[in-house]
């Protein structure tokens, strides 16, 4: 079975295609669809690979996984590469901006957020989250934002060379959060199924999947307390993560509808070429 199939993209996908339909029709903001915008989703635009339209995301993603699985030569048997893969976040306030933003440098961000994972083998996707509320406190200045940041699988180190580079990203200031308590880069060794205690999950195509999705939740940050070990209690920010709303929907679509999967890819580390 392929890595795509194992990955449940696919009827993932299909009912975010189907909300995103649902907003056009019952959405505050359908008034800001127009006809050209409609057509962008249709099946006929799948060879156009735009980022909106959900028969150019199965395309582009099957694509990928079959590009993936051949290059570690993957198949029913032999199901993890000879070396570990990692799956990295990163995420930095200078690929932030307003929700309404005019124009955004999407390879700007690609630079700045490719920056850390020089030496690396590494494929991955650019992708906007959407922050519908930002309280007053931290590093982002407006109510509402949107992150470009990296979902991506790399190989090429050890867990404790890749440990150690990713405590160094973070400690040196590569990659800078919207909070100020949270990590701009972030690591975690994918399983491999092959070993015990592991039940044979396709964690690889897990994280394909996850990589290759379209946004699935809005974020808010808000202001909270915590107490500390002598018992004070301090103010402090913490982010909740939430279903998209039709109107999140929409907006997501009009950040996304000028863009299609190439400009997304994180261009390729020493990795599949």
């Amino acid at each position: 079975m392929s890595l795509f199939s194992m990955s449940g993209l696919r009827n993932q996908e299909r009912l975010s295609h189907q909300e995103l339909q649902l907003a056009f029709e019952k959405s505050r903001k359908k008034h800001t669809i127009t006809t050209k915008d409609r057509k962008l989703t249709d099946p006929c635009s799948a060879l156009d690979l735009c980022c909106v339209n959900y028969f150019s995301r199965i395309r582009w993603s099957k694509a990928f996984c079959k590009e993936f699985q051949h290059f570690f030569g993957l198949d029913d048997q032999k199901t993890y590469p000879d070396q570990p893969l990692f799956f990295i976040t990163l995420t930095d306030v200078f690929c932030t901006t307003d929700h309404d933003a005019p124009w955004v440098n999407i390879y700007s961000f690609k630079r700045k957020l490719q920056a850390g994972l020089r030496g690396l083998h590494y494929v991955g996707m650019v992708e906007p989250g959407l922050y519908v509320n930002v309280r007053p406190g931290t590093r982002w200045s407006n109510k509402k934002a949107v992150s470009r940041h990296l979902h991506g699988i790399c190989w090429g180190e050890n867990r404790e060379q890749i440990k150690k580079r990713f405590c160094r990203l973070n400690r040196d200031g590569w990659y800078v959060s919207i909070l100020h308590s949270q990590r701009g880069a972030d690591q975690k060794e994918i399983p491999d199924a092959r070993l015990p205690n592991n039940r044979k999950r396709p964690f690889l195509a897990d994280k394909l999947r996850y990589l290759l999705k379209s946004p699935q939740k809005a974020y808010r940050i808000y202001r909270t307390e915590r107490v500390t070990r002598d018992g004070e209690i301090v103010p402090c920010f913490k982010q909740k993560k939430s279903g998209l709303r039709k109107g999140d929907r929409i907006t997501l679509f009009h950040l996304l509808k000028g863009l299609h999967f190439p400009e997304l890819q994180q261009p390729v580390g020493r990795g599949l070429t």
